[in-house]
């Protein structure tokens, strides 16, 4: 019986040593974009698992994966030399839009240019957003794919927060005699989705999403998140897809006249603000060099999810 006793004892004493242990020894992790000088090999990708880190997404447009680290993983990964830099992957959100009445594709002249047959027959364009729902009517025969990174699987569908949707249909809403007209109604959609129904990102889905983009060979990808940071891995995603022919178009955010925001403002990256009615500038949109066109982004009608529409402004309505 003392024998059994003791060793209940001893067992238990180990169990609260090793049970503290790991409470101890286990430090919060940040979610970061690590960057290497070249296309990380296994063994530079194995220095994060021997810090203790997990790979999230490995990167093939630019030399850099996201992981998840601890602080001193983190401080003992900045000391090596194979790695560029260390990044925090910070959060992305969609500019704020407001919900009003309608006006639109008319304003732009486009009736006139589709009677003449440009209406993006053969452009593929991807939607870089919180997903669309490709189900609806005005653009489910437009649809041809696309992938959900918030969730990671190759469904981007979105019922709920009716961005993308909105978005998809200034872009694509077909021709049909029915709710709303597109800019480039015969143009092939794909939706990619790198925001959650809240309208929040990270930089690291939004490269995912770029990566994708010319993994599939868009013509166009169109993208209306932003942040006030500039990213060292984003602005080099955003250079190496404009390289391999993509052309980017971003909306520059709604700053109320302050900076346009990136990935806006990049060189790489065409920057989109918004007119009003009269043709003059929205009173929410930024100003700076960095903005290359206007269009109208003043209570634009198109699709919402569920078969719905309605009236959304901002200066992603106008890119």
């Amino acid at each position: 019986m003392k024998k059994f006793f003791l060793t209940f004892i001893t067992f238990l004493a180990i169990s609260i040593i090793l049970l503290s242990g790991t409470a101890y020894s286990e430090e919060p992790r940040r979610d970061v974009i690590i960057g290497f000088h070249q296309m990380p090999i296994p063994s530079e990708k194995a220095l994060i698992h021997s810090e203790g880190g997990v790979v999230k997404h490995e990167y093939r447009l630019i030399p850099a994966v996201s992981a998840s680290l601890s602080e001193q993983a983190i401080d003992n990964m900045r000391k090596n030399p194979r790695v560029a830099y260390i990044e925090d992957d910070l959060i992305l959100t969609i500019a704020t839009d407001e919900y009003v009445n309608s006006s639109g594709v008319r304003h732009i002249g486009c009736e006139m240019t589709h009677n003449n047959g440009i209406d993006g027959t053969g452009v593929k364009v991807a939607v870089i957003d919180t997903g669309i729902d490709y189900t609806h009517e005005d653009l489910d025969a437009n649809y041809k794919g696309g992938y959900d990174f918030v969730f990671n699987d190759p469904d981007p569908f979105d019922d709920y927060n009716s961005h993308g949707t909105h978005v998809a249909g200034i872009i694509v809403a077909e021709r049909n005699g029915i709710g709303v007209v597109g800019v480039a109604p015969n143009a092939s959609l794909y939706a990619v989705r790198v925001l959650d129904s809240a309208g929040f990102g990270t930089v690291s889905w939004v490269i995912a999403g770029i990566e994708w983009a010319v993994d599939n060979d868009m013509d166009v990808a169109i993208m209306s998140s932003g942040t006030k940071e500039d990213c060292q891995s984003l602005r080099e995603a955003c250079r190496n897809a404009s390289d391999a022919g993509v052309l980017l178009v971003a909306a520059a955010g709604n700053t109320d006249g302050g900076n346009v925001t990136y990935p806006a403002r990049y060189d790489s990256v065409i920057a989109v603000t918004a007119t009003d009615l009269n043709d003059s500038q929205a009173s929410f949109s930024p100003i700076g060099p960095e903005v290359e066109l206007a269009a109208p982004g003043v209570n634009i009608m198109s699709t919402t999810s569920g078969d719905g529409y309605g009236t959304l402004s901002g200066t992603s309505q106008a890119a």
